[in-house]
């Protein structure tokens, strides 16, 4: 059992995402990156692309505290978003990688060039740095190279699918997971055991539901997120354009559509 001090609130922002509107509204809880008047007048804009990142906040007894979840893919992704996000690097705690895909830690090298070495511990898995490929029925490989040692190891804290689980007093756990690689209600069912909690206010990030393979199994999935109560999610990343549309029909009321810049406050 892993002993969580409740927070009184949490913030998300999708830093790194598949997909970006600048004009979508918000909502309840649902903040949207502001559209300014000189929104495209020599400033830089918010970028989408096939990879995840978020900015994790969480807010107790009056103070607020930030980890940032997975750097994304492209070298230059991260470092402009957080640049337009405003996002400063000197108020974060630590950096996680969740696991070893280039999709998920791409952007740091980008992020050291601009921004230099800092000690910010890095909590990532001792699997993440084995060597992945993925070989297609034609005999193509494509090689997933994992991060750089030399360029990580300065001082990391170690503890290859790492989600990150809050409980947010009177309101539940709230879950990000940026690829679900063990199947997202696992990895709810997963929180919920090793935390003793059984409501869950949230779940951001990838569903990995997308393609011939995962896309039959779109329908078990929304029976199990609506027994299990999943109160609002916001379904990232490798979920797919199927599995985020049925997703939408079917739970309406939770459905959060994500797109980079945007804060869910839980």
């Amino acid at each position: 059992m892993v002993e969580l001090q409740p927070v009184d609130a949490v913030e998300i922002t999708l830093v790194v995402d598949n997909f970006v509107d600048i004009l979508m509204a918000g909502g309840d809880g649902v903040r949207r990156f502001p559209l300014a008047y000189d929104q495209f007048q020599d400033r830089e804009q918010l970028v989408a692309e096939h990879g995840f990142s978020a900015l994790v906040t969480v807010e107790s007894g009056g103070r607020r505290s930030s980890v940032l979840y997975d750097g994304g893919l492209t070298p230059n992704g991260l470092a402009n978003n957080l640049d337009v996000l405003q996002v400063e690097l000197a108020g974060l705690r630590a950096i996680v990688v969740s696991h070893g895909h280039v999709d998920h830690h791409g952007g740091l090298e980008g992020l050291v060039s601009r921004t230099g070495l800092r000690r910010l511990p890095l909590l990532i898995h001792p699997e993440a740095w084995r060597e992945r490929k993925v070989t297609f029925p034609t005999g193509t490989e494509l090689r997933l190279p994992p991060p750089s040692r030399a360029d990580l190891e300065a001082d990391p804290l170690i503890l290859d699918d790492q989600n990150l689980v809050v409980d947010v007093a009177g309101k539940g756990l709230v879950v990000v997971s940026a690829c679900s690689h063990a199947g997202a209600v696992n990895v709810l069912r997963n929180a919920r055991r090793l935390t003793g909690r059984d409501r869950i206010a949230g779940f951001v990030g990838g569903f990995h539901l997308t393609g011939a393979v995962f896309e039959p199994i779109i329908e078990p999935t929304i029976t199990a997120l609506t027994d299990l109560g999943v109160e609002r999610f916001v379904p990232g990343h490798c979920t797919g354009w199927k599995a985020t549309h049925r997703l939408a029909a079917a739970l309406p009321e939770a459905f959060v559509q994500p797109s980079v810049g945007t804060v869910v406050r839980f």
